[in-house]
């Protein structure tokens, strides 16, 4: 299917290369969507092309400040984190959030979903203690613009606890998490693969704590 997906999008952006003369919003769209394609097929070289091809597209057409350039670069940043790239996205990222806060945007998710990814960098490089501040501001904003229970808000919050638990804070692991996993319960279902996650992280903690009778959840 990927496979297929992929000729689909090429033929596609051949089409737009006829219908449109210099940088279009649609060919850079075409061109992310290929990228993430070919970097689920394993090429990442070729997918760093691409995507990075989009952005530097869309930069053109609005600008490398504009709210359409910055969520075109998230792409480039998350083919980054999936590479291991970790130093340089956060690099990337801490230039975003910058931009995000100066800049007049209409998606106000925005600024939490970059600072999420910020904190996540920092805390896959094992600085937790630097990440805490970032989370806390993430699942602040996030709780603001979509509300507690919106699945973005609560994947901040569960993160957001494992950086607790990367510095021994298991009481208060277990407290969020606890609320976490009765949200996600609710919301998206007792089976669902999130939930899972959460129940998994959760029964760790308390285990952490000394208490094996309730960490099988």
């Amino acid at each position: 299917q990927a496979e297929a997906a992929e000729q689909m999008l090429r033929e596609a952006l051949a089409i737009a290369g006829r219908a449109f003369e210099g940088p279009h919003a649609d060919k850079a769209m075409a061109l992310r969507a290929l990228g993430e394609i070919v970097s689920g097929l394993g090429r990442p070289a070729e997918a760093d092309s691409l995507i990075a091809a989009s952005y530097l597209m869309t930069c053109d057409i609005f600008g490398e400040r504009h709210e359409s350039a910055l969520q075109a670069r998230i792409a480039v940043v998350d083919l980054m984190l999936k590479q291991g790239r970790l130093p340089e996205a956060e690099a990337v990222l801490t230039e975003m959030v910058a931009a995000a806060r100066d800049t007049a945007i209409a998606d106000p998710s925005l600024l939490p979903d970059l600072l999420y990814r910020l904190a996540n960098a920092k805390t896959r490089q094992g600085r937790e203690r630097e990440a805490l501040p970032i989370f806390a501001e993430a699942v602040e904003r996030s709780t603001s613009v979509s509300g507690a229970d919106h699945p973005n808000t609560l994947l901040i919050r569960n993160d957001h606890a494992r950086a607790l638990a990367g510095l021994g804070r298991d009481d208060e692991v277990a407290a969020q998490l606890q609320v976490v996993l009765e949200v996600r319960e609710r919301v998206l279902g007792a089976e669902h693969p999130e939930t899972a996650i959460t129940r998994a992280d959760l029964g760790r903690a308390r285990w952490r704590l000394g208490h094996a009778a309730e960490a099988e959840i």
